[in-house]
């Protein structure tokens, strides 16, 4: 996808956000995950560089730079992604973070199968959920074009099985549910001026009473949110929700642009079902697999898979 085409992943990452599965995971990743690419990190040489792909706000090239703070190493971290990054959003939401975002060269707007990147510049090439929504073969080529003779590309993906997969499956059932209510196109039609507050009023109740059993029998994020929104807006007369506008067409779009963003996640696992090694591109691409294992966040969330690949001394 071309950066045009990004901007309910540009958004997103506005917000501040770390990860792309913040309900998942705290701040950023942990547990097996961070420790998975501490053990990347550990192999840099002194003064090499790091550079991660599909970065989004940075989630790994923070780890890393934190890695090497931490342990008073010199090493270079770059990260890139095809859609808008925010810093100053990113600093807002992490305080105390602000040396580990120093740390990173940010590259925004520039997808992986087209980025104009030196020839075997670095040591360990990264990328976490991230570069299997590219296009695969032109990504993986790249990606061996990056790395210098020996060094790595390390990654962990989406697999068709994992408990995140799972987790996206319902949520896409939970946007059905809030789209049978027609809560969204009715705000739409109001902000628009083609339905009176009367009628509005009456959508909102109806929506709270049919999505209550469901919230109820669920919990689920989706519905609590809208929930709490809903309850908020039903507490304002009609003054009041128009001097709320600007608010009310925040509201409307990020409920969009997340399952946009969720079809994006579910399209790709699809993929990878219906190819399960697709992981061989890397291969054809002239790198060498060295091992793949799942990866299980906190002992037991299946979160997907990890891969470490070389480029062969000599091509």
């Amino acid at each position: 996808m071309q950066p045009g085409q990004l901007d309910h992943w540009s958004e997103y990452w506005a917000s501040g956000q770390l990860t792309s599965l913040p309900a998942d995971f705290a701040g950023n990743y942990d547990g097996e995950i961070a420790a998975f690419w501490e053990t990347q990190f550990q192999g840099v040489p002194e003064g090499g560089k790091v550079l991660d792909l599909c970065t989004g706000n940075g989630a790994i090239a923070l780890l890393a730079a934190g890695y090497f703070l931490a342990q008073q190493r010199e090493a270079s971290v770059t990260a890139v992604d095809a859609a808008k990054i925010s810093l100053e959003s990113m600093a807002r939401r992490h305080p105390g973070r602000e040396a580990e975002i120093a740390g990173v060269t940010f590259i925004d707007q520039s997808p992986v199968e087209t980025l104009a990147l030196p020839d075997a510049e670095y040591d360990l090439v990264t990328s976490q959920y991230g570069i299997e929504y590219c296009d695969w073969a032109p990504a993986a080529a790249q990606a061996a074009r990056l790395l210098r003779p020996g060094g790595r590309l390390a990654l962990v993906c989406h697999a068709a099985s994992s408990d995140i997969v799972a987790t996206m499956a319902q949520e896409a059932g939970d946007y059905e549910v809030l789209a049978s209510l027609g809560l969204l196109k009715g705000l739409r039609r109001f902000l628009a001026g083609n339905l009176s507050f009367s009628r509005l009023r009456k959508l909102l109740q109806a929506s709270r009473d049919r999505l209550t059993p469901a919230y109820r029998a669920t919990r689920a994020p989706l519905f609590a949110y809208v929930m709490k929104t809903l309850e908020g807006l039903l507490t304002m007369n009609e003054t009041q929700l128009r001097a709320r506008r600007i608010e009310l067409a925040a509201f409307v779009r990020q409920l969009e642009l997340g399952e946009v963003r969720l079809n994006d996640m579910l399209r790709v696992n699809r993929a990878i079902h219906e190819t399960p090694e697709w992981y061989r591109v890397f291969e054809a691409a002239g790198l060498r697999l060295l091992d793949s294992h799942e990866i299980l966040f906190r002992g037991k969330h299946r979160s997907g898979h990890a891969y470490r690949f070389e480029r062969p001394d000599s091509d």
